[in-house]
């Protein structure tokens, strides 16, 4: 996982790579260098519902404005409601089969716009932030 600043136009700069939880003794916090960043988190999940826990402690943690999650494997039988994040807005694609999948979570602080392309990869969400 990595701490990327942005200006809006794009990843810029590399702030620090953070080691798995499970590598982690204590919880501490993460305040932002720059008011004027864009925090990020990425994680790869393989079957997210069962790794919810981790990004729970990683958002309670961090000042995150938005958590990317990849192979959710989540289905259709899964709410929204079981996924919530404190003050954090989510969106989701499924893949139709198993596996695959992406989550994204954005801060309630930012203006974000989802953009349909139904045509694409189920394994793709866009948006505008």
């Amino acid at each position: 996982m990595f701490l990327l600043a942005t200006d809006g136009s794009g990843p810029k700069q590399l702030l620090h790579q953070i080691p798995p939880l499970a590598d982690h003794n204590t919880v501490g916090s993460t305040k932002p260098l720059h008011p004027d960043q864009l925090y990020c988190f990425y994680t790869n999940s393989k079957y997210f519902h069962d790794n919810f826990s981790e990004v729970e402690v990683r958002c309670q943690i961090g000042q995150w404005r938005i958590i990317v999650v990849t192979e959710t494997w989540l289905t259709t039988d899964i709410l929204d409601s079981e996924l919530r994040l404190p003050g954090m807005t989510v969106l989701r694609r499924d893949r139709p089969t198993r596996g695959g999948g992406v989550l994204l979570y954005f801060s309630r602080k930012l203006q974000f716009e989802a953009i349909d392309y139904t045509s694409a990869s189920p394994d793709s969400l866009w948006c505008k932030v």
